[in-house]
Order: structure tokens, then sequence, then C-alpha cells
């Protein structure tokens, strides 16, 4: 029996709800209100039907008119809830139950007089409804209805009957509890549905800022990744992944204030590939980047943290070697063109090539008092290395010169 009860009641929902967005917050309240009015339409189904029964076993035909009346109008409100037309479905439900309870107390027989004044308390419900289902202003629309109803029925058969027996203190009595219960009822239920307006709304705001600050620190992150990379293009060679020459020629500048501080020395290199061209046309310029890739990476590889490793352009290098004078520079640029030339660069799996810089040594400030004029005297000292034979290192400091055995 409980199985069979609660496969009706799943079937039911299945019917009478709508398919909702819940997204938001108050797309959420939408749907708990739907799921409210398909609660309300079966309590108001299941309640009328025994009701209907026995007005057709008693042949109450205006009875039997009104409760199917009754039945119909929540019906279409359950077909206007499950098309997802909550508000509309629930005016519907309301107008029809304010409808129905009217007309039952106006041919309610005269004998049931009792039964039918207290009958007036279901009109208390429109403004309850109201505020579970509409707008937080319509139950006072309600309840002003509702007070306005009363005075009609009040006026009318069979009700006119009833009244005019009872003395004239219980009536008025009696009128004042049922205007004092609709209009507390009615601020009651509109100050509830104002305040679940309100916080429906403010959730929503709440989710809307927190959406917002979210996009805004994306954004953000965004920005900031697009700025590095954008840092990184304007400083990086992206062949290489060294410094670029004008990223080199910043760092160079606060080295050279370093030295103007502290007096120390300051030794520059400027590295050449042999044959560079001859790479190029010979393997084509894809090898070419290999080559210059290769280069890059022994290079920066086989320094100190300090030291700065920069491609100057082309197939030429620059290192910048703090702290380092003539003979420190000379050996460090030794030591470098050596690794170079016995390092061999392996590429297509079975292709070996030999490579071999040459190089030139300067020192800022004994070669210069502008560090323009030892850039301009290390090159120098590079194109001696490449007329003595390549694959050497040459310095400003003497004439001497280093290459492979």
């Amino acid at each position: 029996m409980r199985q069979g009860i609660a496969w009706l009641a799943r079937q039911w929902f299945a019917w009478t709800l709508p398919r909702l967005a819940t997204s938001t917050t108050a797309e959420r309240d939408r749907l708990r209100k739907a799921h409210l009015l398909s609660i309300g339409v079966l309590a108001a189904v299941v309640l009328g039907l025994p009701l209907l029964v026995s007005q057709i076993a008693a042949h109450d035909w205006l009875a039997i008119a009104d409760l199917l009346v009754f039945e119909g109008v929540h019906c279409t409100a359950a077909i206007l809830n499950r098309r997802g037309r909550v508000s509309l479905g629930s005016w519907v439900y309301i107008i029809g139950y304010m409808t129905t309870a009217v007309w039952g107390l106006l041919i309610i027989s005269p004998s049931e007089g009792y039964t039918m004044l207290w009958g007036w308390v279901q009109l208390l419900l429109p403004s309850i409804f109201a505020g579970l289902f509409l707008p937080f202003w319509t139950p006072l629309l309600f309840g002003l209805l509702d007070g306005l109803l009363v005075i009609v029925i009040s006026r009318t058969a069979p009700a006119a009957v009833v009244l005019a027996r009872l003395p004239a203190q219980v009536q008025l009595s009696f009128f004042i509890y049922v205007y004092v219960m609709m209009g507390a009822v009615s601020i009651i239920c509109t100050v509830s549905s104002y305040s679940v307006e309100r916080a429906v709304a403010e959730a929503d705001r709440t989710q809307e800022l927190a959406a917002a600050h979210a996009a805004l620190e994306l954004a953000h992150a965004d920005l900031a990744h697009a700025y590095a990379k954008l840092e990184e293009l304007a400083t990086i060679d992206p062949i290489t992944g060294l410094l670029n020459h004008r990223a080199m020629t910043a760092r160079l500048a606060t080295e050279v204030a370093r030295v103007h501080r502290t007096g120390t020395p300051l030794a520059v290199i400027f590295a050449d590939l042999d044959h560079f061209k001859h790479v190029n046309d010979t393997w084509g310029h894809h090898v070419g980047d290999h080559v210059l890739a290769h280069l890059a990476h022994l290079l920066r590889d086989h320094v100190r943290a300090v030291d700065i490793v920069a491609r100057y352009g082309g197939e030429e290098f620059v290192l910048i070697l703090p702290d380092h004078d003539h003979a420190q520079g000379v050996r460090a640029a030794e030591r470098l063109r050596r690794l170079v030339a016995e390092t061999p660069l392996v590429f297509a799996e079975t292709v070996q090539l030999d490579v071999t810089i040459s190089i030139g040594v300067a020192v800022f400030p004994a070669d210069g008092a502008e560090i323009d004029d030892v850039l301009i005297a290390a090159d120098a000292a590079m194109y001696r290395a490449k007329h003595g034979g390549r694959n050497r290192v040459c310095s400003t400091h003497d004439d001497t010169a280093s290459a492979a055995a």
C-alpha cells in the first residue's frame, strides 16, 4: 500500500512539475514554488474527490457542479505548472479556489448557517497561498478582495438569512473577528513574502558579485599572463631562449652602474659561430636554428648564475661576466670555446655536425670609458680571431690568441 502511494506521488510530480533551470537562487525559488503548487493542487484534488462522491450520492447538483469546477480549475493549474507557467498557474489556483469557495457559501442551505459562517474562514487561504506563490504585494490584494467578498456575501441569501437570526452584538463580534484575521494574515504573508523575495534577490546579487569577482580575477590572471608573455617576447630571443639585444642592453646598463659603484671590472665576450652561412646553405635554415639553439644551451648551462648570456644578432652571442678581468675573461672564453668544439650537434639521429666559435674578449672600463667602446673592442678582437684561423680566443689586452691544437 505504501509503495503504491509512493508510486502514485512520483507519477503525479512527474506529470505536474516543469523542467526549470536552477543556476540562480531566483530560478531555484521558482522551482520551489512549482513544487508547492503541485503539492497544493494534489491536496485540493484528493480532498475534493470524497466530497464530490458524497454530493453525487446526495444528488445535490449545484454542489456537484461547484466541485467539478473546483477540480477542473486545479487540474488547469497543474497543466500550467507543468508547462513552466508557475505564476499563471498560481493565479488560476488561487482565484479558482476563491471562486468555488464563494460559490459554495452562496448555495449552502440556511439550515447549515453556522457551518456557512465558519466556512468564511476559508477566505483566509487565498492570502496565504498568494504569499507562497505570488509577488509579495498579492496577499494584501487578496485580503482586500476577501473583505469585499465578505460584505457582498453577507448581504445575499442564505447568509443574510443566517445573520438575521443573530443578535447585533454577535454579528459585530463575528465581523470584527473575520476582518482582524484577514488583515493579520494578509500583513504577515506580505511581510514574509517580501522578506523571501529580498533574500532571494540578495543571494542572486551575492552570486553575481562572486561570479564577477571570479571573472575579474581570471581576467587579471589572463592579463598578467599576457603581459608576462609580451614581456618575454620583448626580451627573449625565440630561437635560442636567451636575452635579445634589447634586453642585453638594459642588463648591461645595470652592470655598468654596479661597476661604477663597486670599482670591480666587467668582462665582455663576443662569440661568433664559424662557417654558419655554410651550415645554412648546406643543411638549410632549420638546421641552422638548431645550431643556434645548441650553442645557446652550451653557453647558458656552463656560466655562473650572475653571468649574462644574450644573442646579439645573427650568429653572434654576447656574454657579460661581472668581476672578471682580462685574464679571467680569457680563461672563461677558452673554456667555453673548447666545450663547444668538443660537443658536436647530432640531428636526424645519425648526422653529426661539428660546431666551433671564434671569441673576442674586452674589459670595462680598462678597454673604454663607455660600454659601447668596450663592445666595439670585443667585436674587433672576435674578428681578429676569425682572421687568425677561427675556433680561437682573442683579447684586447694583448695580441696573443688561443686555439684548438
